[in-house]
């Protein structure tokens, strides 16, 4: 795949249309902060978006049917930069003759409310909604059936349309949407480097938590809701005489079952319950694992009589 030569910026927009790229680079020039400008509407545009992705970018704007697939398609946020009621009326405004049958092709986030507009301006529309870029040629077809004059749509009907001979109007996005996506997908990227900070924070923590668990003599075993192992240190695993991989998943074994249930009944830790396990005198702890009030677990902590 060709790369594209780019100036790094965390957030890009995906244009369905030159005329929108054209617009967004003006637009940059107030809004002070980078944003990579593309064009590419549907598939170009998807494809785009993979390699946005690939070269790390983390927030992604564009419109219409390419917002939709960029959504399906990613694993990053996508802002959609909304058609406003004032993008269709301007569309529609751009009829040239009033009595004309108007035909307004396009994905549902597109055309939403166009027919209100019509009806509010006495003008004859037809609306066809599409889901994939597959369909708009069906649509074309069927709006010719239904005889209007003029179609109105999004970049893809009227690209198809053009090449069938067929009149047609672009509906634009206005500056305020284009501006007000650059804000939002901003306010995604701090949340998004906020969650990432608090991520890699909390693995740092799991890291060293696992650290000291593992240099631990005590053994250490962690149940799950349903009484099965979910992790041991290696002093655990030195009893159970397995590897952890081994173990994980299933119920517990070896250590005793009854503080489980003493714990389920009295709804309050275990302690110093002595078992013989594998030879050994081990004094153990049942202790819930709670998250909101709920438990999640159990932590089971056993030490050898001898080493008291």
């Amino acid at each position: 795949m060709e790369r594209m030569t780019r100036y790094p910026a965390p957030i890009a927009l995906i244009a369905p249309y030159q005329e929108m790229a054209e617009l967004a680079k003006t637009l940059l020039k107030e809004f002070e902060k980078p944003i990579l400008i593309e064009v590419g509407d549907l598939q170009e545009g998807l494809k785009k978006g993979h390699q946005l992705v690939e070269e790390e970018t983390e927030v992604l704007i564009s419109r219409g049917g390419t917002a939709q697939l960029l959504k399906s398609e990613l694993k990053i946020p996508v802002v959609e930069i909304q058609v406003t009621a004032y993008d269709v009326l301007g569309a529609l405004q751009k009829v040239p003759n009033r009595d004309q049958k108007i035909g307004m092709i396009g994905f549902g986030n597109v055309i939403y409310g166009s027919d209100k507009l019509a009806d509010l301006l006495d003008l004859d529309l037809r609306v066809f909604t599409v889901q994939s870029e597959e369909e708009v040629p069906e649509k074309i077809e069927e709006a010719k059936k239904s005889k209007v004059d003029i179609i109105i749509g999004d970049k893809i009907v009227v690209s198809q349309t053009n090449r069938m001979g067929y009149p047609s109007i672009l509906i634009e996005s206005g500056k305020e949407s284009i501006l007000q996506s650059f804000h939002e997908a901003y306010r995604i990227l701090e949340v998004v480097r906020s969650e990432a900070k608090k991520s890699n924070q909390y693995l740092s923590t799991l890291n060293q938590l696992k650290a000291v668990l593992n240099s631990a003599d005590d053994q250490i075993v962690i149940l799950d809701a349903n009484n099965r192992i979910q992790s041991c240190n290696p002093a655990a695993l030195r009893i159970f005489k397995k590897e952890e991989e081994q173990i994980k998943g299933s119920p517990l074994f070896l250590y005793p079952a009854d503080p489980l249930m003493e714990m389920k009944k009295k709804l309050a830790p275990q302690r110093n319950h002595v078992a013989f396990v594998q030879g050994k005198h081990l004094v153990l702890n049942y202790l819930p694992i709670e998250t909101d009030g709920e438990k999640i677990g159990t932590l089971i902590v056993g030490r050898s009589i001898s080493k008291l």
